[in-house]
């Protein structure tokens, strides 16, 4: 006996739709994950090589600052901070402070000789010395400087 050839089969495809939606969001919260892994990652080496640890820079008084040989030739501003050096190389960069609502300006000097830097708070002068590296922060306050930068030049 020959096979009803007239009626077609139904398939059953109800289930497809839900299964494809619930692959493309498993796919999309894996791919995610994946990236924010990898952000995480690239902040936390942005902030090993911005975040230096070392000895205080020596601080100088407006009027030491003047009175020293070495003059501040070379300056630049970052954001709202203007930095100013006698020698050397220097590279800035950003990063989040206090909870990601301000940003912390930091500065990586070769061989600075001496800075000056003006913030909203005033005027501060540094001498790290001839051939010192040194790492200046600045946010609201006073700024920080550090004898030490990982930064190595043009």
């Amino acid at each position: 006996m020959a096979g009803d050839y007239g009626e077609r089969r139904k398939l059953k495809t109800a289930w497809m739709f839900p299964t494809l939606v619930i692959g493309f969001a498993v796919v999309a919260v894996l791919l995610a994950v994946v990236m924010l892994a990898a952000g995480l990652r690239a902040q936390s080496a942005a902030d090993r090589y911005w975040k230096v640890a070392g000895p205080p820079c020596p601080s100088l008084t407006r009027e030491a600052f003047q009175a020293q040989p070495i003059k501040t030739s070379q300056f630049f501003r970052m954001e709202t901070v203007v930095f100013a050096r006698a020698y050397g190389y220097s590279n800035c960069g950003e990063l989040p402070a206090k909870g990601g609502l301000q940003t912390l300006v930091v500065c990586q000097f070769t061989n600075p000789g001496v800075l000056a830097v003006t913030t909203a708070a005033g005027d501060f002068y540094f001498a790290p010395g001839l051939g010192q590296p040194a790492t200046v922060s600045a946010a609201d306050g006073p700024p920080s400087c550090v004898m030490g930068a990982n930064y190595k030049g043009d």
